[in-house]
């Protein structure tokens, strides 16, 4: 399912691990050696060498027709990824990956300058791991590949699970393991002679705002740019599905992937995951997704449109099938069934692309809000009065919301608490969101932070909205990186997203944030760039969808497997130290379903999933899930 290789003595049985990548038949793999230098690859990944370098890529580039033109005449009839790496390392050096546009993992070997480039798209969706012990250098696109060398300690890091626990920001080149890096998205690793360095090559937050005549210019570019995103991940026969939900992210993707298909006379398998058994939501929410959905499928006739219960299987079936293809624990596992639940069935007919809006809370649909946080920062006290009163009019906003995210960013914290006590409000803390245990989270030091933050990466001290756009979708490289990755060695299916695209990402990142809560309503940009070609009933909604919002009673039925799960954590010392297990079986036990009419508190799924899945990961490293 991709490549591996190394420097020095390499990996001690390249060929084996190659054989734990593949997802395809046959044990004979491309390999190329050069020097000390020894890198493999299987399945679709593909390799090529010249007289002093090899590059191996992983993965899919886009745009490759304005790729070839930059590059000259002598690229203009190559069609192997891994040779068009070759010359645009030619053409920029070290450089060549700010040219190089899709969802990828590579690494190219320079043997002149004794020098060894790895590198992965901006968003990371084709993760890349590295090890590193003086003049040795192995790398990989799955851990798995790395852990199979003797030389490689097998050490849980235990900072990194604290972050995880308490929701802390993560050093985005950890991993769960001590020693093994990943590469963040955008950034290149680069080794030479024995030494080390990361750079980061793609910056975002340099580009230059935008400045068009009107609205309509806006609207008109962020449509052109998402068509062009989705036509390049909708490939030429392979059958392909999508998630459907009733939000505006997934149900523009199904659209516009739904118009291009007509005109190739090709169909599109859309998912909707929708609740079976009661459930109770506030106002500004709705949980059954069905009913916007399939307007968007009514719309389209080559739409085929199928509903997969929230509770299709079961929390503990789903979490021990995927868990074995993942490299990093499921944290994010209230939606875990469902999702799972999808990958299944499309598996079963045959889908070979599935198509995600994942990225797309921070790049099309981005909400704006930011904007006022911004404008009081900046002391555009007037302007940020405006903002305000457009969201309140808009009903995007109340006063009292307002007023209380002014004090939020204006006052000292300990002020800001102080005036929310005396309001009878108070703001999350640790123990509020997570089971970590409050010893562990001390040792590790992040207790007093994980108390400020409260979980809330709005609650993180940011420059301004787009270093918070960009801080989200740091945070979210490891989650999501990971589970594309499983997908593909589970289901043999590859998940795309056209909101991770980067030309689309660099135009909403560009676009200033006023366009995106034009007069007062949230998402407005994407809004109006997709009338017409959604229902007007979901380009008006304002509430928020809510997934997995029947999760009460799905989780009651599993409450003994549960505390059997929990009880099991015992036998670990770690879990014992990382994890509050007494509070843990504590919530299991004492768990009511609310009344009638009530909403169910989400945080509480939300604590114990998020504890017993940690849980799980460890005793699967320690091997006890057998």
């Amino acid at each position: 399912m991709g490549f591996c290789g190394g420097t020095g003595s390499g990996f001690v049985r390249l060929e084996a691990a190659l054989q734990i990548l593949r997802l395809g038949p046959g044990r004979n793999f491309p390999k190329r050696t050069q020097d000390d230098v020894k890198i493999g690859c299987c399945d679709d990944s593909v390799i090529a060498a010249d007289d002093h370098r090899i590059a191996v890529f992983n993965g899919r580039l886009d745009y490759v027709d304005s790729l070839r033109s930059a590059l000259g005449e002598s690229a203009r009839a190559v069609t192997n990824p891994a040779q068009i790496m070759l010359a645009a390392h030619a053409k920029w050096g070290i450089d060549f990956c700010e040219h190089l546009i899709g969802d990828y993992s590579c690494a190219l070997w320079d043997g002149r300058e004794k020098r060894m480039i790895l590198a992965v798209d901006p968003f990371a969706l084709r993760p890349l791991y590295y090890w590193q012990d003086g003049d040795r250098l192995l790398f990989a696109t799955e851990m798995r590949a790395l852990l199979s060398d003797p030389a490689i300690p097998r050490v849980l890091d235990q900072k990194m699970m604290a972050d995880i626990l308490a929701v802390q920001p993560c050093d985005p080149m950890r991993t769960m393991y001590q020693g093994i890096c990943r590469i963040p998205g955008g950034h290149s690793v680069i080794w030479e002679k024995g030494r080390i360095r990361s750079e980061r090559w793609w910056r975002p937050e340099q580009l230059a705002t935008l400045r068009f005549r009107s609205d309509r210019d806006y609207e008109e570019a962020l449509r052109e740019a998402f068509e062009a995103a989705v036509a390049c991940r909708i490939g030429t026969s392979e059958p392909i599905g999508t998630h459907l939900s009733g939000g505006l992210d997934s149900s523009s993707v199904t659209a516009l992937a739904a118009r291009q298909l007509a005109a190739q006379g090709r169909e599109l398998t859309a998912y909707t995951a929708t609740p079976r058994h009661d459930f109770t939501l506030p106002q500004q929410q709705f949980g059954d997704e069905w009913g916007h959905a399939a307007l968007v499928a009514e719309r389209y006739p080559n739409i085929r449109h199928h509903r997969i219960d929230n509770d299709a299987v079961t929390y503990l079936e789903a979490l021990q099938a995927r868990e074995m293809a993942h490299e990093w624990p499921m944290i994010g596992s209230v939606n875990l069934r469902w999702g799972d639940a999808i990958e299944r069935d499309a598996r079963d007919r045959g889908i070979k692309i599935l198509l995600f809006g994942q990225i797309g809370n921070m790049t099309v649909s981005y909400d704006g809000v930011e904007l006022f946080a911004d404008q009081l920062r900046s002391g555009r006290w007037g302007q940020a009065f405006l903002t305000a009163r457009r969201s309140v009019r808009s009903g995007a906003a109340r006063w009292p919301a307002v007023a209380n995210e002014t004090a939020r960013l204006m006052l000292p914290r300990h002020i800001h608490r102080r005036l929310l006590a005396i309001a009878g409000k108070r703001e999350m803390g640790l123990r509020d969101y997570s089971l970590i245990n409050s010893d562990f989270a001390e040792e590790a030091g992040i207790a007093e932070a994980a108390n400020a933050t409260g979980g809330n990466m709005r609650n993180v001290p940011h420059r301004d909205g787009l270093a918070f756009r960009l801080s989200v979708l740091t945070r979210m490289q490891h989650n999501f990186g990971d589970w594309v990755a499983a997908t593909r060695r589970l289901y043999n299916i590859e998940i795309r997203d056209p909101t991770a695209d980067r030309r689309l990402a660099e135009l909403c990142f560009a676009i200033p944030q006023e366009q995106f809560i034009k007069a007062g309503v949230p998402r407005s940009l994407l809004r109006r760039a997709m009338r017409g070609i959604l229902p007007d009933t979901l380009v008006d909604e304002r509430r928020r969808g809510k997934q997995s919002a029947d999760w009460t009673t799905s989780y009651a039925a599993e409450r003994p497997e549960l505390q059997v799960e929990a009880r099991r954590l015992r036998h670990s010392d770690f879990a014992r130290t990382c994890l509050d297990l007494d509070r843990m079986e504590a919530m299991l036990e004492n768990w009511k379903a609310p009344a009638p009419g009530i909403p169910a508190d989400p945080m509480e799924a939300i604590i114990l999933m998020r504890g017993l899945a940690a849980g799980r990961f460890i005793r699967r490293f320690e091997g006890g899930n057998g």
